[in-house]
C-alpha cells in the first residue's frame, strides 16, 4: 500500500471544511438526548429489573426505588404470577411510569 504524503495547506483545507459539521453538531441531537428542557439525559438514567416480587421484592425494594424520578423500571417478573398485579399496583402507589407488558414475565432466564 502506498503511503499518502499530506502537506500542511491540505491538512488546514481538510480541517476548515468539516468545521462547520462540527459547530452544527449539538444543534443536530434531539434536546431530550442532552437532558435539556426537563427531560433526564440517558446518562442520568437508571434502569432497574425486579425479579422476584414478594415481600422483600415488592415491600423494600420496588417500594423504595421505582418511585425515584431518575430510576425507570423496566422488568417486572416473578414466577408466582399473583405478585405481579400487587407489584404494579405498588408501582401506581409510589408514582413510577407503567411497565410496557411485554416486559412482564414468569420466565427469569
Amino acid at each position: 500500500m502506498k503511503k499518502e504524503n499530506i502537506n500542511r495547506r491540505q491538512f488546514v483545507g481538510g480541517l476548515a471544511a468539516t468545521l462547520p459539521l462540527m459547530t452544527t453538531f449539538p444543534q443536530v441531537v434531539a434536546a431530550k438526548t442532552l437532558g435539556l428542557g426537563g427531560a433526564v439525559a440517558p446518562s442520568n438514567r437508571i434502569n432497574l429489573g425486579f425479579v422476584g416480587l414478594g415481600r422483600h421484592g415488592r415491600g423494600v425494594n420496588l417500594w423504595n426505588l421505582a418511585g425515584f424520578s431518575d430510576c425507570y423500571t423496566r422488568v417486572l417478573c416473578d414466577v408466582d404470577r399473583g405478585q405481579i398485579p400487587l407489584a404494579l399496583e405498588t408501582m401506581k402507589e409510589v408514582g413510577a411510569e407503567a411497565v410496557s407488558k411485554k416486559n412482564i414475565t414468569q420466565d427469569w432466564r
